[in-house]
């Protein structure tokens, strides 16, 4: 019997939808007619299947059953989010929720008369009520990418017998969830190397946090005023002879590793966007006058940058669980984008200004001609200073570029250019972003580099026919360096820092006595299970002590170190999901128990000396 003749579902699914969706949306499923392929069969288990064109797209005896066993052996208990590609009869989606009750469900669906025929067909309302599903129909690809954000653990679900269906709408979803993965991939690498590096940088620089400002107060500042990001790619050579003349009609905003080169040129930036952590950035920076320019920072920059005199200092919301804890203390500060570049975090910072058109300069996120980056830049100097006759710069330079797997793709000018997967994963960021923020509108002047959805290509004859603006852009940037009352609220006194830092290494020193004990605690469970005695008041103690952390509010402060240890640990357990003996698993249980409180206790105490050194050079306060 064809299911599809009873609608008696359909008025109550819709009603559950209209919760999840507006009004406008839930209503065009009304007239939508449904596939004439598509047959709704009863079964003898009571849930209904279905086939398509004679293929069944379930089991024609216990579609229910048989999602049992695909979700309870193929998804982690520890995902965090699944991706459910075609949404089908929903079955898959429904014993997911039961299965992982913290998990939350992303279906993706771009047949809405599909969808249609699984409202007429069963009852859907546990689905769509659950709080926990997020649906996408027939939406932007681009989409993805934003539900997604920085989510650890994310599974995909594929209907097989769906395959052949809408394939090249779910290969496009598969080259976004892949560049999900492989930002992810490149921010675990980045906090394992850099974490401590970021930590200390912050610390060392929170002198300067009562003496700057947050960026929060330029938003707007320089609304209807183009600009000109600068970047450092290898196309910014056909940029640089024009500066002179660009300076008169944009406003200019320079990264630091393109700073030196606008310098060079005759022309000071107007703003200077320095968001880098690492000494060898730094480095493109030396002997760069900074006093006639707007420096744009986040806290975790490395410090010798802060060590000479700036125009005016600005710093944007950290990124990082210290900082965000200071700034809840001692002021907000204003967020700008992380797409991992500090290119990425330029242009947000021009977004945020209110510039329009926003125009990028030396934005290739490749290696057009075999090149890296603009001739004399700091890392090509650096690269001829340790040559050597066996290993020449031009050496030093091909095994940079083969080491990075390069691979071509479309290029502004509608051929390919070389480019790696760290350069892509911010493509990707500009193409959800420039989504997200259709108002600005922006411009690449790379004729070689990337092609970047939705920043189309212009070329440099277009700019210098735009008027000159000199003289509106500068009384604004005068109003920014206006010397300000040292009472304003943006201006924190060292008292209050000194303040805040005590009463963070106070709760630092609580956290790290917790996870000394959960060490101990865990040992007495260890020895209550191999002599036999009632493993239950340590199990309690560890479950009181879990509960304690979990209260602490420099918890996310500590454990910013030990997110490799935790994450290492997460995946363990997703693969060995079903296939360890007992007690193995106990054991395993164990070290990893311990191995967490250790790390936390290490933690907490390395925050802490680093605060008494900052707070010591702070001095005694106003």
């Amino acid at each position: 019997m064809n299911a599809l003749r009873n609608n008696s579902f359909l008025d109550t699914n819709l009603a559950a939808l209209a919760k999840m969706l507006d009004d406008g949306e839930t209503s065009r499923f009304r007239n939508l007619t449904v596939p004439e392929t598509l047959e709704i069969v009863e079964t003898g288990s009571g849930h209904p299947t279905c086939r398509t064109n004679g293929v069944w797209v379930y089991s024609r005896h216990d579609p229910m059953k048989e999602a049992r066993r695909l979700i309870e052996s193929e998804v982690p208990k520890s995902t965090e989010i699944c991706i459910f590609e075609n949404f089908g009869l929903g079955y898959y989606v429904e014993v997911f929720l039961k299965a992982v009750p913290n998990g939350r469900a992303v279906v993706v669906e771009p047949d809405l008369a599909w969808f249609r025929a699984a409202l007429d067909a069963r009852d859907l309302t546990a689905i769509f009520s659950s709080g926990r599903v997020t649906l996408l129909l027939d939406a932007p690809v681009g989409l993805i990418n934003t539900v997604l954000g920085e989510t650890a653990q994310v599974h995909v679900v594929r209907m097989r017998s769906l395959a052949a269906k809408d394939v090249n709408y779910f290969r496009a979803v598969d080259e976004e969830l892949r560049s999900v993965t492989a930002r992810k991939d490149i921010n675990k690498n980045t906090l394992a190397r850099f974490g401590k590096r970021w930590v200390r940088n912050l610390i060392r620089n929170l002198h300067l946090i009562p003496r700057s400002r947050g960026v929060h107060e330029l938003e707007g500042n320089f609304d209807g005023i183009p600009c000109i990001v600068l970047a450092a790619g290898p196309s910014l050579d056909e940029i640089i002879p024009h500066l002179v003349e660009l300076r008169e009609r944009f406003l200019l905003i320079a990264v630091d590793t393109s700073y030196r080169a606008v310098i060079d040129a005759g022309v000071i930036p107007d703003f200077l966007v320095v968001v880098d952590p690492q000494y060898w950035n730094a480095r493109h920076l030396d002997g760069c006058p900074l006093e006639s320019t707007i420096l744009v920072s986040e806290s975790s920059t490395y410090p010798s940058v802060f060590h000479r005199p700036v125009g005016e200092l600005f710093f944007c919301g950290s990124l990082f669980p210290l900082g965000q804890y200071l700034e809840q203390k001692l002021g907000e500060r204003g967020k700008l984008g992380a797409g991992g570049s500090v290119s990425t975090t330029t242009w947000d910072f021009a977004r945020t200004l209110g510039c329009t058109p926003i125009f990028c300069a030396g934005l290739d996120l490749g290696f057009p001609s075999l090149k890296t980056h603009f001739r004399g830049g700091f890392f090509e100097e650096r690269a001829h200073a340790f040559a050597e006759r066996t290993n020449s710069a031009e050496t030093m330079a091909f095994h940079s570029l083969r080491d990075a797997a390069p691979y071509p793709v479309a290029n502004n000018s509608g051929e390919v250019t070389l480019t790696d997967k760290r350069l892509v994963v911010y493509k990707w960021w500009f193409e959800t972003q420039l989504k997200m923020h259709a108002e600005a509108a922006t411009f690449n002047l790379a004729s070689r580099g990337v092609r970047i959805n939705d920043m189309p290509l212009e070329r440099i004859e277009v700019l210098l026919r735009y008027p000159p603006l000199r003289d509106e852009i500068n009384p604004r940037l005068a109003a920014i360096r206006k010397p300000r009352p040292t009472d304003t609220p943006s201006m924190q006194s060292r008292r209050s820092l000194r303040a805040a830092i005590e009463e963070l290494v106070a709760e630092l020193r609580t956290l790290e006595a917790v996870a000394e004990t959960g060490i101990l605690t865990v040992a007495e469970l260890e020895t209550a299970l191999t002599s036999g005695n009632d493993p239950a008041p340590a199990i309690e103690k560890l479950d009181r002590l879990d509960q304690t952390i979990g209260r602490q509010s420099t918890r996310d402060i500590a454990g910013f170190l030990m997110h490799s240890t935790a994450q290492a640990i997460l995946d363990r357990e997703s693969s060995d999901q079903g296939g360890i003996e007992d007690g193995i698993e106990r054991q395993r249980a164990l070290e990893d128990s311990r191995e967490l409180y250790t790390k936390l206790s290490e933690a907490a105490r390395y925050h802490i000396g680093l605060l008494n050194t900052a707070a010591a050079r702070l001095g005694p306060g106003d």
